[in-house]
């Protein structure tokens, strides 16, 4: 028995590895984590490593890994500067303290599990340099480019496809994100659940000169929706949400709850997540929106699916993207003014992050 373990412990040792890590801006304070993923899914949440190493941080500038299993891995160095033990991130799941990653690689969004992989061989392997900097930047990321939304029209005699070209400008910091028309300022931060509050501008539904049947209804009104939205990562990519939003300037009335899950995958440099969710919409609106002054609905629950991408292009361009379908609830479909079922939307933008 005694020789038994002594040849496993020989056979374990034998297929161990050894890698040393340069860092070219060492820090003098806090904990350096260096973590080893072997998996785009895991890397996508930053979360169960395959392997690990956590040492505090004294300037030094070269640590060395030993009995680490050979294969493929995405390599990431995380400055623990609050030594909590864990990496702080925004609300959308990008890091808020400085992080570095093999080949180079400096990400102003998401990182990429492809541009981050290294092969580590049983033997002769060459140390990996690393700089450390912060994704978002000391003052967060500001972006500018071109986008378009594209959507189908409900109403009756309208013309099928709104198209509608507008500036992509965006701003994403520790707390507050901008994405065109949409903002969220985030409260708390927790490991795997986060809350913050939302704001969007809720563009009019429709102007009077879109059709016949809309004759006398006068041009909808657009406002600003805001209220609280909190977000928790389930594993495995997996993400959720719940959020109200309310009309704060009083222009319309009422609010939409929306409660969705989605999934997460990575496939080279695309970042596709396909959702699913459930709308409620207040009378207020759905009225607003949907009726006449014979035709009075209530509130609504609308089902709706939806895939998004986020595209790398290179470190600083990228495309998002998204489409999505929503079943109209009744109290929509039956309104002498809508002649569909269904109605489908997407965006597309371009985006340069400084």
């Amino acid at each position: 028995m005694k020789t038994l373990s002594i040849v496993l412990l020989a056979a374990v040792s034998l297929s161990a590895a050894e890698l040393t890590i340069e860092l070219q801006n060492p820090p003098e304070s806090g904990q350096i984590e260096i973590l080893l993923f072997d998996s785009a899914a895991s890397f996508k949440d930053l979360r169960d490593p395959a392997f690990s190493k956590t040492v505090a941080a004294t300037g030094q500038t070269s640590i060395t890994l030993s009995d680490v299993p050979p294969g493929d891995y995405a390599l990431m160095v995380h400055h623990d500067e609050n030594s909590n033990g864990k990496l702080d991130k925004n609300f959308i799941g990008i890091p808020r303290e400085p992080v570095g990653f093999a080949n180079g690689y400096s990400p102003k969004g998401p990182p990429g599990y492809n541009r981050a992989l290294l092969t580590i061989k049983e033997t002769d392997n060459p140390p990996v340099q690393v700089t450390l900097s912060r994704p978002l930047g000391e003052r967060g990321r500001f972006g500018l480019g071109l986008g378009a939304i594209i959507r189908t029209s409900p109403y009756r005699g309208a013309d099928s496809v709104d198209f509608l070209p507008i500036p992509a400008l965006t701003y994403t910091g520790e707390r507050l994100q901008i994405f065109g028309p949409q903002a969220r300022y985030m409260v708390t931060n927790g490991e795997t659940v986060r809350v913050a509050l939302a704001a969007n501008y809720r563009a009019p539904a429709y102007k009077e000169e879109d059709s016949p049947a809309l004759a006398g209804l006068g041009d909808r009104k657009g406002t600003l929706m805001a209220g609280p939205e909190v977000r928790a990562d389930l594993g495995e990519t997996v993400t959720t949400s719940l959020s109200y939003r309310h009309d704060i300037l009083g222009r319309i009335g009422g609010g939409e709850a929306l409660a969705e899950i989605g999934k997460s995958f990575e496939f080279g440099d695309w970042r596709i997540t396909p959702s699913a969710g459930l709308r409620w919409t207040s009378a207020e609106l759905v009225r607003h929106d949907y009726g006449t002054p014979s035709y009075r609905p209530g509130a609504m629950l609308t089902p709706e699916i939806g895939m998004s991408a986020l595209v790398e292009l290179t470190e600083s361009w990228w495309i998002n993207a998204r489409v999505g379908i929503e079943r109209l609830g009744d109290e929509a479909s039956e309104s002498p003014i809508v002649d569909a079922s269904y109605r489908a939307s997407g965006f597309l933008a371009v985006s340069y992050i400084f």
